[in-house]
């Protein structure tokens, strides 16, 4: 049982390494699809 814990700890560490700028650069994406449809609606208006 604690052995398996300790390899889904390290899962989880991995994951999280991964994830996170995963995370980062979906929110970045989002900002900037954002902006940009903020700028054409002004444009527009």
């Amino acid at each position: 049982m604690r052995s398996r814990q300790a390899i889904f700890g390290k899962n989880a560490l991995i994951l999280n390494r991964v994830s996170y700028p995963l995370y980062l650069s979906a929110i970045e994406i989002a900002t900037t699809q954002t902006k940009s449809a903020y700028a054409d609606y002004k444009k527009k208006g």
